[in-house]
């Protein structure tokens, strides 16, 4: 046990709002849920009620018997004063709330219907502008659990509330605001004991502790339980440890409480996964206990690396939202993606993610029609003078990848993207950057907007005794704009690092940075795309010179029919400097201008015939 680390902070805009879940009879499905909310200040066009007062203890109820999606007109009155639970399916989310406001309602939660899926932000739709009433939307397992006990006859509650509950004594762990594990999911053979202690594989004991209550609290014990349970074989306690401050005051008040002295390793001899807890307590007896635990579960998978929440059912990363840069000059493309770090050798395949467009698309057969769109890009990095800064010459593209989109692919959701060579091989103790590169004029990067990796950052940050730096890959020093954006910067951050960004836990910024990770999965084994690929199997022809360029550099292309090809000039660190469309090529030479590039390494990426081919070459002379 050890004394902890406080740093204090505006407890309100971290902490709220909350959703509570209760029973009658106590039972497993109480405690605080992930949810998103209609009203959310963050979101593109909000609706509906704001959280700015507190519902406590709030009857929950199904819509009716034997409608459960609310599409329909309920009886006037039948839902007066209660919640509705409904599911998602069929109509738009504003036209189901506005059903139950109708019969009496006075607040709705929906559940993600899609298994495994997290809660997602919702559009109004066409009659959402009436809607008075707070709407929310839990997960898929979180929705199951509630609505079974709704069915068992226990009368589940509903709490929601800007920040407290104007308890005297009630502790709270704000949802995310914890240290999280490596990862979310981890190849179980990169776990393994044989590959030592890498520190990109430590746990870490550190949590926001938010006083909402009315007292001052004294010896506030944040205790984390790690249990393992394998996918064959029995559950084993992993890892146990607590810490303690002496004091946390009453309202408006939160501390980060950090062991300096805990760093834990992270081995498995199989699949499985292994299951946080993070409980909050003091000397005094809490009104309102539910809300002091937070869990969260790492998977040890077949093959798998993740850094967001990931749907071990459907195998891919749960997504929530779109984000893509913002502010008043933003760049024609970006990069982005989650940082992963390999202890044991591999080869992978793919990459899946999600994107989302703008509202004039229906879904994302559009990208088909103008190579380079999108396409991905994992890049080696070696910290070869041990700054903790990605620098050019310690980067190398080492593939691309592509898919080829039809009307199947819907908006958020999941499809895969080969590397366009086939396998990619990874080599021991080195990290990958595994990104999306897109249009920032036409799409949405998805993201998992509930993780925040913060506290891992900030634990291994400040360690006692050697001390390191948990990267992740957060996106721009400016963090989300209100618009679902990210704030305008004049440079790009694949991950925080000191001298870019300071992050103070007194920061709201930087503690903001944590949140909105890329829903990326990287994988070690094959998964057919949703349609037959349309990429040609042979990389494309090219060559380039003068190499070192000066003020330009030619690029000759061999097709050998008319083909649709476009380029992008990529700097050492993955910004697209300088893109073209040169429309249908054969046997042609295309001048692409470096004349305004610095001095330095770059990338001519080809995209033609649904596949990304890349060379390198220097800019000099300048």
């Amino acid at each position: 046990m050890f004394t902890g680390i406080m740093a204090k902070a505006q407890a309100i805009s971290y902490v709220g709002p909350r959703l509570l879940i209760t029973t009658q009879t106590p039972s497993a499905v109480e405690g605080t849920k992930n949810f998103t909310y209609t009203s959310d200040p963050g979101i593109t066009g909000p609706w509906g009620a704001a959280v700015d007062q507190i519902w406590n203890q709030i009857p929950l109820v199904m819509i009716d018997a034997t409608d459960t999606i609310g599409c329909s007109a309920h009886a006037a009155g039948s839902l007066a004063g209660k919640w509705a639970l409904i599911w998602r399916k069929d109509c738009e989310f504003g036209a189901k709330a506005l059903n139950a406001q109708n019969a009496g309602a006075v607040g709705v939660i929906i559940v993600n219907n899609v298994p495994g899926a997290g809660p997602i932000n919702m559009g109004a739709g066409a009659v959402g502008n009436q809607d008075t009433i707070p709407i929310v939307m839990v997960s898929n397992a979180d929705g199951n659990e509630i609505d079974a006990m709704v069915h068992s006859g226990n009368q589940v509650y509903v709490s929601l509330t800007p920040y407290g509950f104007n308890n005297t004594h009630d502790l709270c762990i704000p949802n995310s605001l914890f240290a999280l594990a490596p990862g979310y999911a981890l190849p179980a053979s990169q776990l393994d004991a044989a590959n030592g202690d890498p520190e990109a594989y430590k746990g870490f004991l550190s949590a926001w502790v938010a006083n909402t209550g009315t007292s001052d609290e004294t010896n506030v014990k944040l205790k984390l339980d790690v249990n393992w349970v394998p996918t064959v074989g029995s559950p084993a306690s992993f890892f146990k440890d607590s810490i303690t401050i002496p004091s946390l005051a009453a309202l408006d008040s939160l501390d980060i409480v950090n062991s300096p002295n805990v760093a834990f390793d992270m081995h498995a001899s199989g699949t499985g996964r292994f299951d946080f807890t993070y409980t909050a307590s003091s000397a005094n007896t809490d009104d309102l206990p539910i809300d002091n635990t937070q869990t969260f579960s790492m998977y040890a998978t077949n093959g798998t690396f993740c850094n967001s929440k990931y749907n071990i059912i459907a195998g891919e990363p749960l997504v929530s939202s779109g984000l893509r840069v913002g502010g008043t000059n933003p760049p024609q493309v970006f990069t982005w993606g989650p940082l992963f770090y390999v202890a044991h050798a591999t080869d992978v395949y793919n990459m899946q993610m999600a994107l989302y467009a703008d509202t004039s698309h229906h879904d994302l057969e559009f990208i088909q029609n103008t190579p380079g769109l999108f396409y991905t890009v994992l890049f080696k990095w070696v910290d070869a003078n041990s700054n903790d800064v990605m620098e050019a010459s310690e980067v190398t593209l080492a593939a691309t990848g592509n898919h080829t989109f039809s009307n199947l692919d819907s908006q958020g959701h999941i499809f895969v993207a080969p590397f366009d060579n086939g396998t990619v091989h990874l080599d021991d103790n080195t990290y990958y950057w595994a990104c999306a590169v897109m249009s920032n004029l036409d799409l949405y990067m998805g993201i998992d907007a509930g993780t925040n990796y913060f506290n891992r950052l900030y634990a291994s940050d400040h360690l006692g005794t050697n001390p390191f730096k948990a990267f992740w890959a957060p996106l721009y020093s400016g963090g989300p704009d209100g618009n679902g954006n990210v704030a305008d910067t004049i440079s790009m951050l694949p991950f925080i690092i000191n001298n870019a960004v300071e992050y103070m836990p007194t920061d709201s910024v930087p503690l903001s940075l944590g949140e909105s990770n890329p829903a990326v999965a990287l994988n070690t084994f094959f998964i057919p795309e949703s349609v037959k690929s349309t990429a040609q199997a042979q990389p494309n022809k090219f060559t380039l010179y003068p190499n070192p360029a000066s003020s330009y550099v030619n690029v000759k292309v061999d097709f050998q029919t008319p083909t649709n090809t476009s380029f992008d000039i990529m700097n050492a660190v993955g910004q697209v400097v300088y893109r073209v469309n040169k429309g249908k090529l054969k046997n042609d030479v295309v001048t692409l201008p470096t004349a305004n590039l610095a001095t330095g390494n770059y990338y001519i990426i080809m995209h033609a015939n649904g596949r990304s081919d890349f060379k390198s070459f220097t800019v000099s002379g300048k």
